[in-house]
């Protein structure tokens, strides 16, 4: 787990990996509860053969419904831990964080 909060987070989070990009798709849940469309994407991800984290800042807003991450420096075998959660666009509320596997 990487963050823990109230936001609403992610509707089926799905994560798929190419040899040079990282893309992750959820379904739209920005009408529901305290969720908003502008609400922020952040992707963790930790490339275990470097022992290094990785964290894409504002990578989408919760209603592009998809999140693209360049991963043309990372070799295509090496293992990658992806995690992803949400944070108002105020940054004062944030999402639990979501596991979405090894890739």
């Amino acid at each position: 787990m990487v963050s823990k909060g109230n936001l609403l987070g992610f509707k089926n989070p799905q994560a798929n990996r190419t040899a040079t990009e990282l893309k992750i798709t959820y379904e739209n849940n920005a009408n529901e509860g305290n969720a908003s469309a502008d609400d922020i994407v952040v992707v963790v991800y930790y490339h275990e053969a470097e022992g290094l984290f990785f964290i894409a800042y504002n990578a989408a807003e919760r209603n592009s419904l998809e999140v693209s991450i360049d991963l043309s420096e990372i070799p295509a075998g090496d293992a990658l831990q992806v995690w992803a959660f949400l944070h108002n666009s105020k940054e004062t509320s944030a999402s639990t964080s979501n596991y979405l596997g090894e890739l």
